[in-house]
């Protein structure tokens, strides 16, 4: 099995009121006020999973939550409160990693394109001209995406 060979330590199908306790345990995630969702090669998730403990760990965070999708490589924190320096942290490691991380819910005070975001990448001009090209007056989500586009 794929995933026992990239390093799993177990592998389970869900069903029954295992499945729903599952689904139950990522709905109550959801409700999170604060949640970010980090992204990495499938590869580098279980690296970023123990650094991201140790980062809340050293953060104080006592009470967050995490799912992780081991297959695609994304992992989503809940956390109770969220403030720009563990934003930027969490950010810096996903990205040290080829990764990104992105703000899905926060305080409004860290609604910024580059906070919510991330920083652009050189492939940003590519993305602009692609927008400019089918959205000239950008009327479709103004500033909802990398960079503001």
């Amino acid at each position: 099995m794929a995933f026992r060979d990239a390093g799993a330590i177990s592998v389970d199908a869900l069903s029954g009121d295992d499945h729903d306790a599952f689904r139950a345990s990522i709905e109550k995630h959801r409700q999170r006020p604060n949640r970010v969702k980090l992204a990495v090669l499938p590869d580098r998730l279980g690296q970023l999973q123990v650094q991201v403990a140790r980062v809340l760990r050293d953060a104080g965070v006592a009470n967050a939550s995490a799912i992780a999708l081991a297959g695609i490589g994304v992992m989503h924190v809940g956390l109770d409160c969220l403030d720009g320096p563990l934003l930027a942290r969490l950010r810096d490691m996903a990205e040290s990693a080829s990764g990104t991380c992105v703000t899905e819910a926060a305080p409004d005070a860290l609604r910024t394109p580059e906070l919510a975001w991330g920083r652009t990448r050189d492939d940003f001009r590519i993305m602009e001209r692609i927008r400019d090209e089918f959205d000239p007056s950008r009327t479709i989500n103004p500033g909802r995406f990398v960079g503001g586009l």
